[in-house]
């Protein structure tokens, strides 16, 4: 299991309005769902964008994964233009404990960055469902 950030190029705030955002977790949730990857906790923010996923075959797929979801996201934001820094960071979760506390911090960035009070009040995150509010079948909300 890894979890994940990657940014916007000079973490310039790409997804700066609701159109942007609803883009950017679309190509997320549906890269995941046919790359066939348990998807535990995401968050879009207007710079970057954390995810928590188990990869099967580890690191190799994850490279793999994350680059499908930065080209889809970029070719349906700025067609060719470039979006992405190069790189992205991962952690790999090694204990149930590190898991909580991803999901968490996951969840908490639009607190944090003041967007919101709640967690399941920003939309585009995985806080709702993992609250009970809302269902989406490319979110695995069982623990492993």
């Amino acid at each position: 299991m890894f979890f994940v950030t990657f940014t916007t190029i000079g973490h310039v705030p790409i997804f700066n309005d609701a159109d942007k955002l609803i883009i950017a977790t679309e190509c997320l949730l549906n890269v995941c769902e046919f790359k066939k990857v348990k998807l535990f906790a995401y968050v879009v923010m207007s710079t970057h964008i954390h995810l928590l996923v188990f990869c099967e075959n580890g690191g190799s797929e994850l490279s793999k994964l994350v680059t499908s979801i930065k080209g889809l996201i970029r070719k349906e934001l700025v067609g060719d233009k470039r979006l992405w820094e190069y790189r992205f960071d991962d952690k790999v979760i090694r204990s149930d404990r590190m898991m909580r506390n991803a999901i968490e911090y996951i969840h908490n960035n639009p607190v944090k960055a003041e967007l919101v009070e709640l967690t399941i009040e920003y939309q585009f995150s995985s806080a709702r469902i993992w609250e009970g509010q809302y269902t989406d079948s490319r979110v695995c909300t069982d623990l492993l």
